[in-house]
């Protein structure tokens, strides 16, 4: 887990927003069992922030539902099969989000189609 940005200057009477990084690894659950809430699933991590020139650290708990980013297709190959240049063939494919959360996504470097012989 990361604080960013690494610092910051917070004036009297204001506040200062920082974001936490966090790049779990698949081993997290494993590693950490004793953070994970029993009930929920979701993970607790005690963290202690020691401000500069402050004698007494800031404590916190950091609460998070860990989750894969996995999305699945149901088929490994596209094939569309025969096709001459003046005809068009289309298929569909099933994507399935693995996740808890919403996910965007696209495909790359997919071939501009071209008009047949004008």
């Amino acid at each position: 887990m990361e604080i960013l940005p690494k610092t910051g200057y917070i004036q009297a009477r204001s506040s200062f927003n920082a974001k936490l990084k966090f790049l779990p690894r698949r081993s997290l659950f494993e590693d950490a069992k004793t953070f994970f809430d029993s009930e929920t699933g979701v993970l607790e991590v005690p963290l202690t922030v020691q401000v500069a020139d402050q004698v007494r650290p800031v404590p916190f708990t950091v609460h998070a539902v860990i989750t894969s980013s996995d999305l699945c297709f149901d088929r490994t190959e596209v094939d569309f099969g025969h096709c001459s240049i003046y005809e068009s063939v289309k298929t569909s494919v099933h994507l399935t989000n693995l996740t808890l959360l919403p996910q965007d996504f696209g495909f790359l470097s997919i071939p501009q189609v071209r008009p047949p012989f004008a």
